[in-house]
């Protein structure tokens, strides 16, 4: 695999020079993270950005921020989700080592990580409920063991209190190093559901002899 670097140093530091949100962004990645990654969840990084920095700042915000790198080949958001970004993938050489590079911190050199260019995801389809589609990104080498925390997530979301027309709620959970994935679920997702959901997930994985599958799931009335 090609792992040659093509980010133009002098325009990224102009484009984050430009913006406070890549700025609070960037220093969050040098000064908070243990390590290179390379996709972040967008409402996670918002999260974490803001807490680091003590701003606030809207979604929508960071989001244009995030499309003025993409334009100059730092990194690219995956497929969106119900219509929302929701992944932006990096460069090759990863977050942290981009925001070095951003604010002249350290130039690229041997001793820097090298990556993948991505992690290969799939998206999976469950019918909740009437006129309630779950979807769900998870990466193609998901293991049972990620399946069944995911599972348990599900089965621990589940409430009594019923909020109708409330918009859904959305969980950031941490898969695995340099991954997080995304629930999008119901405010008042029931026991009921919550079971079924975990079931679903919990037979996600296809790293055995047992389970093969390359098409999306789409359970109804299971």
């Amino acid at each position: 695999m090609d792992n040659t670097i093509t980010i133009d140093v002098e325009q990224l530091k102009s484009v984050t020079s430009a913006s406070a949100i890549l700025e609070y962004l960037f220093l969050h990645a040098i000064n908070d993270m243990q390590g290179d990654t390379l996709v972040s969840s967008v409402d996670l990084l918002k999260m974490r950005v803001q807490d680091s920095a003590g701003v606030f700042f809207l979604r929508s915000a960071l989001v244009s921020a995030l499309h003025e790198v993409e334009k100059i080949g730092v990194g690219r958001f995956g497929k969106p989700l119900y219509g929302r970004e929701t992944k932006f993938y990096w460069n090759t050489i990863g977050l942290q080592s981009i925001a070095r590079l951003a604010l002249g911190t350290e130039g690229i050199d041997d001793d820097m990580p090298k990556f993948e260019e991505e992690i290969s995801t799939h998206f999976h389809r469950f019918n909740l409920r009437d006129h309630y589609e779950f979807v769900i990104e998870l990466p193609e080498d998901l293991t049972h063991e990620e399946a069944n925390r995911i599972g348990q997530l599900c089965i621990g979301l589940a409430t009594p209190h019923y909020h109708h027309g409330s918009k859904p709620a959305i969980y950031v959970f941490a898969l695995r190093n340099g991954l997080d994935f995304e629930l999008v679920l119901p405010r008042d997702l029931t026991q009921s559901e919550a079971f079924r959901l975990s079931t679903f997930i919990e037979i996600l994985p296809t790293n055995d002899d047992e389970f093969e599958s390359n098409d999306d799931f789409d359970f109804e009335g299971f």
